[in-house]
């Protein structure tokens, strides 16, 4: 029986952090976590955390504003560790550093937010899709967030613009990639304003204590968004979120 293959990017830290402990957790899989250094500290202690039966852990380095990373760590994974298909691939690394309007956000700080949040994306899918194609029911999960909802947009005052901006691109970018594939099931996934670094900040921005939703709440609704595309959802390419449940 062949090992389900997982790639998580981001997954050193926070919500790339919780997801890889749960497929890690489970029997026979292969978690494969994409970080910008494998020598950092935070990437090193991914080593401590506990296996199912049949899984291991794989480190690989994508810095996402890279423009080859993606597709050299596709090739180490071949190559190295003889791993030929990506059954899940997760696109969870992304930033949102500067709170400003959009009238106050230089094309610089707005085109880093959109090389990590949404070119990255793109690198990502067209280096894997090879490996994706090999899997029997293959998904490319993006994970997104409410305020890249065009619809919600005019409701946002908290001067999210350039972040915002970029998860609409990557939304928009799920779509044309399930629009062009049978035989990916590709899914934007809201994981919530979820207890981490960057979800914790954004919530003190907005004056809140801390972020409502607790990393594990997210991590088990993702995971159930995803099996839930698995199961009953053939054509997708669909817009969620983790509480869809």
């Amino acid at each position: 029986m062949s090992s389900t293959v997982v790639l998580i990017t981001g997954a050193n830290r926070g919500l790339g952090r919780g997801l890889l402990e749960h497929y890690l957790s489970l029997t026979n899989h292969i978690v494969v976590a994409a970080v910008r250094s494998i020598e950092h500290e935070k990437s090193r202690s991914l080593a401590e955390i506990s296996c199912g039966h049949g899984s291991r852990l794989i480190l690989v380095k994508i810095d996402n504003t890279s423009v080859s990373d993606a597709r050299d760590a596709t090739v180490t994974l071949q190559h190295e560790f003889n791993i030929q298909h990506i059954d899940i691939l997760i696109a969870n690394a992304g930033i949102c550093e500067h709170l400003l309007p959009l009238k106050d956000a230089s094309l610089t700080e707005i085109n880093r937010v959109l090389a990590v949040n949404t070119w990255s994306l793109l690198r990502l899918y067209q280096a894997a899709l090879p490996m994706h194609l090999r899997a029997s029911s293959p998904k490319l999960v993006y994970i997104s967030s409410v305020l890249g909802s065009i619809s919600s947009a005019s409701k946002d005052t908290g001067h999210t613009g350039a972040y915002g901006l970029s998860k609409a691109a990557g939304n928009f970018c799920i779509q044309k990639i399930r629009s062009e594939n049978d035989h990916l099931i590709a899914m934007a996934i809201d994981p919530g304003l979820v207890q981490t670094d960057m979800g914790n900040r954004g919530a003190k921005f907005a004056g809140m204590h801390e972020a409502p939703v607790t990393l594990g709440d997210s991590v088990q609704g993702i995971v159930y968004q995803v099996m839930y595309c698995i199961i009953a959802i053939p054509d997708s390419g669909h817009y969620s979120s983790y509480f869809n449940r």
